[in-house]
């Protein structure tokens, strides 16, 4: 250790910079039962909203699609057996 020092004696004395604040708040995950995903007919993409524009691929309230479309939806509950559920959903 007191090689290292005397080679760069800068660098054994600084700390790690600190980690940057996270901008926003993170995406909130609900955990849904296996059996309730399988026999219940829950509404979990934004396919199957009414503010979702399937020909544009938008939501009309604004908010950002991508985490909330089946495919990515059901790759994530495979994963985690959670799901990205809009708080905002209208369904038809």
């Amino acid at each position: 250790m007191a090689e290292s020092a005397q080679k760069n004696p800068g660098r054994a004395a600084q700390a790690p910079a600190p980690t940057p604040p996270r901008e926003g708040r993170s995406i909130i995950l609900d955990a849904v039962n296996p059996r309730d995903f399988r026999e219940l007919n829950i509404i979990y993409c934004c396919e199957q909203c009414s503010y979702f524009d399937s020909r544009l691929a938008s939501c009309a309230m604004g908010f950002h699609v991508a985490k909330h479309m089946r495919e990515n939806q059901l790759r994530l509950y495979d994963l985690t057996g959670k799901l990205a559920l809009c708080r905002s959903q209208e369904i038809d």
